[in-house]
């Protein structure tokens, strides 16, 4: 978060040439703490994200979400109804604040294979 926007969009320009180089029949994954909120509202993107996404979307999801729907990717985690508890993925320093900020990506065609990703 602390990032200036150039480090930011430096670091999904490369990985933009990364997803450009995966075969059209290949499979696209990608797991990263892209520390992007999410969240739950579907109302955005719904071909990218499912309906169980944790908390508000953050500054760095649009990135995120720009880059899931350029590449035709969906954002595994938001696809499976875990308890809270299995979503966090960061815990602030006063151990009250959890969010969800680590995501794994995959190309849409496959969606159907993921049965879990905690």
């Amino acid at each position: 978060m602390v990032k200036s926007d150039d480090v930011k969009e430096k670091f999904y320009r490369t990985l933009q040439s990364v997803a450009s180089d995966i075969p059209r029949h290949g499979i696209a994954c990608f797991i990263d703490d892209f520390n992007a909120k999410i969240g739950y509202n579907r109302k955005y993107c719904p071909q990218s994200m499912g309906f169980h996404g944790l908390g508000n979307r953050s500054e760095n999801d649009e990135l995120l979400i720009d880059f899931t729907l350029s590449n035709d990717l969906v954002i595994g985690g938001n696809l499976f109804q875990y308890l809270d508890i299995n979503k966090y993925s960061w815990t602030s320093p006063d151990g009250i604040t959890r969010n969800q900020i680590n995501h794994y990506l995959v190309s849409h065609k496959w969606r159907i294979s993921l049965t879990d990703v905690r």
